[in-house]
């Protein structure tokens, strides 16, 4: 009995099922037709350190170049791209730092009472630092790494001076726990002081790449990327929705002291960017 192949060509692209035939000519991917630094220009800026312009006196001094503007000034994930790359100690890639948790080795004194020498904590905002390693902006992660993926290639592997793994300190609850606590209170803390200037705002106006702060028990999505139709621009806005924390106090604060939207409170970059990449690293470290 002959064995009848199912029909898939309602499933994918009618130009990949020509291309699973056996006799199927070979096909150029034809380049979208949409204004995209992945495509416009690319070569121009491919393996540069900076060639993806933000600032209006940025793009003024990029003439040689003939870069478009692309009006990533407002744009999140563009902000976290161009963050410096670090190498991510789990998977061995590099990776922009914005994606990433840096942890610093701490001196510790003497005469402690488990005769350790050094400490190993999480670094709410990254900066330069003598000693530190990068791991994944991931709970999940930090809480099944070992010590000896953690600790930095310099405190390792160091000819100045060895640390063995027994003389490292490290509580597994702060690294994870107590980071995820300190940024629930700057978040807390960076609505609160927004009281003042948003107390008296009318509605503000949804504009493109706008993040739209929520406290929604009926949406499941802790971040969304949504394009609203129906107003003026169609614009596309990031929606954080922080319902995953469980607080009376943010349900409050964004559906009645600072709600500047129909469903929530309106931030924009660079306006609001802390408290924004706060919220950010809140949502990927809980939900990772």
């Amino acid at each position: 009995m002959r064995k009848v192949r199912p029909h898939i060509g309602g499933l994918v692209p009618v130009a990949i099922t020509r291309c699973m035939t056996k006799n199927a000519p070979k096909r150029v991917p034809c380049v979208p037709s949409v204004e995209t630094p992945l495509f416009t220009n690319f070569q121009k800026w491919a393996g540069k350190k900076k060639m993806l312009y933000f600032s209006r006196d940025d793009i003024s001094r990029s003439k040689p170049l003939m870069l478009p503007n692309f009006n990533l000034n407002g744009n999140m994930f563009a902000q976290m791209l161009q963050k410096p790359i670090r190498l991510d100690t789990l998977s061995r890639v590099k990776v922009p730092r914005a994606f990433l948790v840096q942890l610093k080795v701490h001196k510790l004194a003497v005469n402690n009472e488990n005769k350790k020498l050094i400490e190993l904590a999480p670094a709410i905002i990254s900066g330069s630092h003598s000693s530190s390693s990068y791991v994944p902006l991931s709970r999940q992660a930090l809480a099944t790494m070992s010590l000896s993926q953690l600790l930095p290639s310099s405190v390792k592997y160091s000819k100045m001076r060895h640390f063995d793994v027994s003389e490292v300190a490290m509580d597994r609850d702060k690294l994870t726990t107590g980071y995820e606590e300190k940024l629930v209170n700057l978040v807390t803390d960076g609505l609160k002081e927004l009281v003042g200037i948003f107390g008296d705002e009318a509605d503000v106006g949804l504009e493109n790449w706008d993040i739209l702060v929520t406290y929604d028990e009926r949406n499941s999505y802790d971040m969304e990327l949504r394009q609203f139709e129906d107003l003026a621009g169609k614009p596309v806005i990031i929606i954080f929705n922080l319902r995953f924390l469980r607080s009376e106090e943010l349900d409050r604060l964004i559906n009645v002291e600072l709600k500047t939207h129909e469903y929530g409170i309106i931030l924009k970059i660079p306006k609001n960017e802390n408290l924004i990449k706060f919220m950010y690293n809140l949502i990927a470290f809980k939900t990772c």
